[in-house]
């Protein structure tokens, strides 16, 4: 077929995209408004977990096992005492602890007390954290100052001494990680406009009954918020199972004669 003019040769071709951008247009609306309708669900619910707590007998096969989340959003911008749960010996002025104080589910071998986690029982255990940041202010952030968000998990023994730590470093930028005395931190131009959820994992052998984990913040500016709620914080511990299934015969009869 041949065509006189540029127009009448490409309008069959603009046409057939205009229609195929209002398709896509309807389809993208739609998508957001699925995605609108999840969130509005999402919001509303509730952590089924949190009415199970007597419940311990969904544990079974468990050999220790707690969870906590935090009771209230908190600020670093508020001075905390040096000894906020009055046995900790060595907790800084400038560290806020994150209150885990709200237990989820049923518990064995650990309980929730103040604001962290006690292991009622020795053995081997692995610690889950999960803390979030809310995205810095305006002004929080500038090319020539990249501030430092730092989240540590402490385990006390039962006496409030130190006996280990497990740190990360956050901080506001996005574009790529770097290594600044021993810390990982973020670098770069270009700031973060979204809050940051922190996730830590690690395991620890706790040798006596009344040990216990608490996690606390710091920010290098102060005023950072910290949420809580079951859908931002949690401190969770469980128990490796180190008891014998099979242990041998410890004597044996003699073969027939």
């Amino acid at each position: 077929m041949a065509y006189d003019t540029p127009s009448q040769q490409f309008g069959q071709v603009l046409s057939a995209l205009d229609t195929a951008g209002s398709q896509a247009g309807g389809a993208i609306a739609d998508i957001a408004s699925t995605a609108d309708s999840a969130n509005t669900a999402a919001q509303v619910i509730a952590d089924g977990q949190l009415a199970l707590q007597q419940q311990t007998e969904l544990l079974d096969g468990a050999r220790g096992y707690c969870c906590a989340y935090q009771s209230l959003n908190i600020t670093t911008g508020k001075v905390q005492a040096n000894d906020p749960l009055g046995i900790i010996k060595t907790w800084s002025p400038d560290e806020r602890m994150l209150p885990y104080d709200k237990p989820v589910g049923p518990s064995k071998g650990a309980h929730v007390e103040l604001s962290g986690v006690v292991f009622d029982e020795p053995g081997l255990w692995t610690v889950y954290v999960l803390c979030r940041r809310k995205k810095p202010g305006l002004g929080s952030a500038s090319s020539t100052n990249n501030p430092i968000s730092r989240v540590t998990a402490h385990v006390y023994d039962a006496a409030g001494n130190p006996y280990a730590n497990r740190d990360f470093a956050v901080g506001t930028a996005n574009s790529d990680y770097r290594l600044s005395n021993g810390e990982q931190r973020l670098s770069g131009n270009t700031y973060q406009d979204s809050d940051t959820s922190v996730t830590m994992v690690f395991p620890v052998v706790i040798p006596a009954p009344g040990y216990r984990v608490a996690v606390g913040v710091s920010d290098s500016q102060k005023h950072q918020w910290w949420l809580g709620g079951t859908d931002y914080s949690t401190l969770a511990v469980l128990k490796h199972d180190n008891r014998t299934e099979n242990p041998g015969d410890a004597t044996v009869p003699d073969e027939p004669v």
